[in-house]
């Protein structure tokens, strides 16, 4: 035994008796936790908890209820990979940018011919003189 210089609890004992006490108080506080932890009422699943009691969705096992909630002959649907071709091109015909833009000032173009604009011509020269072409070479 070590001579004792002041007084006090930790003087008074052999010096292993401190860090033992303190193993033995993390266990008990560890020991405790888990005890209450385990004992708490909360259910096993949180996600229960948002379905009301007595509700047909809590019937059973929950092996069996994921099974039916996964399952799609309960409702007999059945999924399929085909597509209809006008189911996809309502989509990208809905998906496209609806552009109402308000019409060109000053005077409105003739249509163009099916070969496009006549060589050389701008489209301001056939906006002005188009409907004129148009009339000498619609033979």
């Amino acid at each position: 035994i070590l001579p004792s210089t002041g007084s006090g609890i930790g003087n008074s004992l052999p010096p292993f008796v401190m860090p033992l006490l303190f193993i033995l108080l993390v266990f008990v506080a560890t020991f405790g936790i888990i005890s209450l932890r385990r004992s708490s009422p909360e259910s096993e699943n949180p996600g229960e908890d948002l379905i009301p009691e007595g509700s047909a969705l809590m019937q059973g096992e929950a092996s069996t209820r994921r099974m039916n909630a996964l399952s799609t002959e309960a409702a007999d649907e059945t999924l399929s990979t085909n597509v209809n071709r006008d189911d996809v091109e309502a989509a990208i015909r809905d998906s496209m940018p609806k552009l109402d833009l308000p019409p060109l000032p000053g005077k409105a173009a003739p249509p163009l011919p099916p070969g496009g604009l006549p060589d050389g011509w701008s489209m301001d020269q056939w906006r002005e003189y188009g409907s004129e072409w148009l009339k000498e070479n619609s033979d």
